[in-house]
């Protein structure tokens, strides 16, 4: 049987300097922030 094969891309935005401004783990923390409520209760279950 052949393995089944998923496209997965990364994404994230940089500035001028190529400094990333928003990668997987702000992204990630701040989905936690609007689920949880706050910052505390988002990072701690991060």
């Amino acid at each position: 049987m052949p393995a089944v094969l998923q496209p997965k891309i990364k994404l994230w935005l940089v500035n001028e300097k190529d400094e990333a401004v928003l990668g997987e783990g702000l992204a990630k923390l701040l989905e936690a922030i609007e689920e949880c409520g706050s910052i505390a209760k988002a990072a701690s279950n991060l």
